[in-house]
């Protein structure tokens, strides 16, 4: 979470987000956050169209790219981004407006 509200204000002070975590370091952030899996640097990519992907390996100690699905064996029993049955644990953003609209036709296919 300190690392959300770091790359927020990066943002707002910059107008995009940072390519790398360590451009948070040191005016927010006195060091570049581990993945607490791995104690490794947290995963982040800049994406284009305004967002970021910022997430943690996940139990399973694999990095999946930050794929918040879950195994075919696994079962999707909690909406929360730490569920510990997805693949990676991934920080959520703010749907994009084809996100929506997907969502919405599916819902309109799922009701008709």
């Amino acid at each position: 979470m300190v690392a959300a509200i770091a790359l927020k204000r990066y943002q707002l002070q910059h107008g995009h987000w940072p390519d790398q975590l360590a451009e948070l370091v040191p005016q927010y952030l006195p060091a570049i956050p581990q993945d607490a899996m791995t104690n490794q640097p947290l995963p982040y990519h800049r994406k284009s169209g305004g967002i970021f992907l910022l997430y943690s390996v996940g139990e399973d100690g694999m990095d999946n790219g930050g794929d918040p699905t879950f195994p075919k064996d696994g079962e999707n029993s909690s909406f929360n981004w730490l569920n510990p049955k997805a693949h990676d644990w991934v920080w959520p953003q703010p749907a994009t407006p084809a996100e929506i609209d997907a969502f919405y036709q599916r819902e309109l296919h799922r009701r008709h």
